[in-house]
């Protein structure tokens, strides 16, 4: 029993499957490559108009209120020093605090 491979019936069996998956692939990559266009002019225009637009009226409004942003930046600086400050004197208090207990204690026990 001999069985011949025919390339020429299995290309005509299989070329509609191929073709449509081919179709198929094609399609996908077009639409990733437009999908990747579109971000990198998306990405383009967003930059431009930030640049543009946005940051002169951004850097006029920081100018015109600079005295104030600067007094009030140095405000909560010195509100976390100033809690930073109270939290070590209230954390000394309490560790002076337990050596003056264990300094009784051991006065106590030692005499």
């Amino acid at each position: 029993m001999s069985e011949t491979f025919d390339i020429a019936s299995v290309m005509k069996e299989v070329a509609p499957n191929v073709r449509e998956r081919l179709v198929v692939e094609v399609e996908d990559q077009l639409v990733a490559s437009l999908r990747y266009q579109i971000q990198d002019e998306i990405k383009k225009y967003t930059s431009e108009y930030v640049k543009n637009e946005l940051m002169p009226t951004l850097v006029a409004d920081i100018d015109a209120n600079k005295a104030a942003l600067l007094e009030e930046m140095q405000e909560a600086i010195d509100s976390c020093f100033s809690a930073a400050a109270k939290a070590m004197k209230e954390k000394a208090e309490a560790n002076l605090e337990q050596s003056w207990n264990l300094k009784k204690v051991v006065e106590g026990m030692f005499g």
